[in-house]
């Protein structure tokens, strides 16, 4: 369903996240002086970038370097978890159902960036994963310059 419906654990949901409490007063004071100092951010260039702008996607993809950046930390830790832990059980788990014997695959920077707490999710529903790729390109690049 693509990024504005199904879009749990993405970036762009993480980015939301971020922004969602940065703007409610319910992101912890230490990661908002962070946010703060690394965004330049306020409530009004936030949504003037969010509501205004072309790519707002793209924008909001960009926070998840602030996740990667702070990933230590426990309230960052469990907002990229319950974003993936929404993933598997509203869509994983219900394929999973339909198609049992097929692999799980991941592809894509969070997912890369956030292996070990996916692969935990993940086993924590009875599920595995096979295989996690940051840049799927590459691999299509591979298989088309060896393909003869």
């Amino acid at each position: 369903m693509g990024y504005i419906l199904a879009d749990e654990g993405s970036g762009n949901w993480l980015g939301r996240q971020l922004i969602k409490a940065f703007m409610n007063e319910t992101l912890p004071e230490h990661l908002r002086k962070k946010f703060i100092h690394k965004f330049e951010a306020d409530r009004k260039t936030l949504l003037e970038k969010v509501y205004r702008q072309k790519q707002t996607a793209l924008y909001l993809s960009s926070f998840s370097e602030f996740y990667i950046e702070n990933q230590g930390d426990e309230y960052l830790k469990s907002v990229i978890k319950s974003g993936f832990n929404k993933l598997i059980t509203t869509y994983l788990l219900p394929l999973h159902k339909q198609h049992p014997g097929a692999s799980l695959h991941f592809e894509g920077s969070v997912a890369f960036a956030f292996q070990d707490y996916l692969q935990e999710a993940v086993a924590e529903a009875g599920l595995t994963v096979a295989g996690i790729i940051k840049e799927p390109i590459n691999n299509l690049l591979t298989y088309y310059s060896n393909k003869n």
